[in-house]
């Protein structure tokens, strides 16, 4: 059976900042809470790094045994102790790699686990975005569901350093767990993430192997039921029912900003469905969205959601659901304007172009900021044309 938890491999982490720190400071850090010395966090590995102006640095510092031990399991993805500096401060912490798809790149996504909350989380995703070299779909993505009326993560662009090596443009991510819910004023009840490309929704038999539950019964009770209405009912009792349990309405949207962004990997992937206290319903949450603008999905292809049995069945309904979802379709290409996306992309364009520029490996790569931003626009035009029609 595949391992869910995280094994940590400890390490005399204070050693490291005992090497450039004297002992009155390192005991000054420990009696604040590991908060860090005022003059000393430089030359303790959160150095004075380069932000390419970003206005975000993150910088951690690895030994080759603390590597091999993160790589010693794909599936555990054992974790480190390790000091990050987030903008210059320090925060002890728990470091590892994250991602099934992106664990054997060359640039890898990493948990981050913090002793210390920064702006209120103690969990953080450091994403390479790996098909998203520059992020620009990832965060034209989020725009469009923001529109759409999704609460999104909030993620910011940064500059990561490795042991005192410039590692790139990376996103600086929210994780969509206990605490999203939490500052956002809501107590999670139940949270299941669509894993590994296999989330059909088609037997109740397979949801272990296709949801993983974050948050809540193992039993994942609600999530079932969802699924045994969509085997069993039909017609107006199966709308009726569906509705008690399921937040349809954002089904719906989901679908449609999928449709439109030809977000293959949100069907049977990089989605959340949660259920929150006071709602009876599961909602439909996006994750990850760097592979988008990849393509055109017309809006009449039902075989586009033809993998995942919720969504297939919403788009072919013939009563109120087909509708619904042609209309958010039609909503989504009207939020999503042409030219707006553009000036959109070209601001987050003229941001992190020095970053990206300086990039060890994006700089060397086969696509330059302005190729790969001719290429997104492209795919927006060819959509509205699509729609358009």
């Amino acid at each position: 059976m595949r391992g869910k938890g995280k094994s940590v491999c400890y390490r005399n982490v204070a050693s490291r900042w005992i090497r450039s720190w004297s002992l009155a400071c390192v005991f000054s850090a420990i009696a604040a809470g590991l908060g860090g010395c005022d003059d000393s966090w430089k030359s303790a590995g959160g150095g004075d790094y380069d932000d390419f102006g970003l206005g975000k640095v993150v910088s951690m510092n690895f030994t080759s045994e603390e590597i091999s031990c993160m790589r010693s399991s794909t599936y555990a993805k054992p974790a480190v102790r390790t000091a990050v500096f987030i903008d210059g401060k320090l925060y002890p912490a728990s470091v590892s790699f994250s991602g099934a798809t992106s664990v054997d790149d060359y640039r890898k996504n990493y948990e981050v686990v913090l002793d210390n909350p920064y702006r209120g989380r103690h969990v953080y995703r450091i994403n390479s975005m790996p098909t998203d070299s520059s992020a620009s779909r990832a965060m034209l993505s989020y725009t469009v569901f923001e529109r759409m009326g999704f609460d999104m993560p909030h993620y910011e662009p940064m500059a990561l350093w490795i042991n005192d090596e410039y590692a790139g443009l990376y996103l600086w991510q929210e994780k969509i767990d206990e605490t999203y819910f939490t500052l956002r004023g809501k107590e999670p009840v139940s949270l299941y993430q669509a894993e590994d490309s296999v989330a059909r929704m088609d037997d109740t038999a397979n949801l272990e192997e296709e949801f993983s539950v974050k948050i809540g019964s193992k039993e994942m009770v609600d999530l079932k039921y969802v699924v045994q209405l969509l085997m069993t009912a039909e017609g107006e009792q199966k709308c009726a029912r569906l509705s008690q349990v399921l937040d349809v309405d954002s089904v719906l949207r989901y679908m449609a900003v999928a449709a439109y962004l030809a977000s293959h990997d949100g069907i049977v992937n990089n989605f959340y469905l949660a259920r929150v206290k006071g709602d009876q319903r599961l909602s439909i949450l996006p994750w990850d969205l760097d592979r988008t603008f990849m393509g055109t999905v017309d809006m009449a292809d039902g075989e586009f959601f033809s993998r995942n049995m919720m969504m297939s069945s919403f788009w072919s309904e013939d009563g109120p659901y087909g509708e619904l979802y042609r209309n958010y379709y039609v909503k989504t290409r009207r939020v999503a304007d042409a030219a707006f996306l553009e000036n959109v992309l070209d601001e987050w364009a003229s941001f992190v172009r020095e970053a990206y520029e300086n990039d060890p490996f994006l700089s060397t790569g086969a696509m330059t900021l302005d190729e790969h931003i001719s290429e997104i626009k492209g795919h927006i035009e060819q959509t509205n044309a699509a729609v358009a029609e």
